[in-house]
């Protein structure tokens, strides 16, 4: 069995009188893929913000490596070894692709961006190297103005690994890709969160991407979760199939 990873207990998060996220449990262990879904309005995005940084939690805690990190500022979050990715590619794209990923280097490093420092030139070759995990290695002195969707979205997630991070979380990995570009994602994900010996978790609006590359999955409803299984558990649930998945649930292939 994987050793554990990220460790959740009684999350919370309120917004005036609503009850965003509600005693949530969530564990993720080195190397396993978690999805985590359910309607709009479920409690994803909150959560992914409080395991980010960018939320602090009104109660619960969360244990990353033995360590609990919950109250940590987002920039705190990056250097104990959290990574995220957006819905919406963010990236600079006036520079190259090289320099993208120079820039989030410095960053970490806690290092400013200048083309006249010395620093530049130390980050070139970590920088080549992460280019080459995402398959991006010929385009990387390509402005990322000209670069296809689905490439930006491989240079998001070698930004977001550039702190070589535990925990990887990823907001709609696949969003606007065509099929076989959303298979390309996933595979190359699987892979690094495999040789990286990572944690993913990772919300998808795909059914497919969802059922097809996730370890296991976490269903959220009003703030709660209402089902935390293997994809044939959760497909199989009727309180998901109810809420969530309804009749698409008798089309998703495992």
């Amino acid at each position: 069995m994987s050793a554990s990873l990220l460790k959740v207990r009684g999350l919370s998060k309120s917004f005036g009188g609503l009850r965003a996220v509600d005693s949530l449990d969530l564990d993720i262990a080195v190397g396993e893929r978690v999805a985590l879904i359910g309607p709009n309005g479920a409690g994803k995005s909150t959560t992914f913000n409080m395991l980010n940084g960018q939320l602090k939690p009104d109660a619960g805690h969360i244990q990353l490596n033995q360590q609990i990190i919950n109250g940590q500022a987002s920039e705190q979050m990056w250097a104990l070894g959290v990574g995220r990715t957006f819905q919406i590619a963010l990236t600079f794209q006036s520079f190259t692709v090289l320099q993208n990923v120079q820039i989030a280097l410095l960053s970490h490093q806690k290092k400013y961006f200048n083309f006249l420092s010395s620093n530049i030139k130390n980050t070139i070759d970590p920088s080549i190297y992460l280019l080459g995990l995402v398959g991006l290695s010929d385009q990387a002195n390509r402005p990322c103005s000209e670069l296809a969707y689905g490439d930006v979205k491989r240079l998001e997630l070698a930004l977001a690994i550039s702190n070589r991070p535990r925990l990887l979380l990823m907001d709609e990995p696949t969003a606007g890709m065509a099929p076989s570009e959303r298979k390309a994602m996933m595979q190359l994900t699987s892979r690094l969160v495999e040789e990286q010996k990572m944690g993913l978790l990772f919300t998808e609006h795909s059914m497919d991407v969802v059922f097809h590359y996730a370890d296991r999955i976490v269903v959220m409803d009003q703030g709660r979760c209402i089902a935390n299984g293997t994809p044939n558990d959760v497909k199989n649930n009727s309180l998901v199939q109810s809420i969530y998945l309804g009749a698409s649930a008798q089309h998703i292939t495992l």
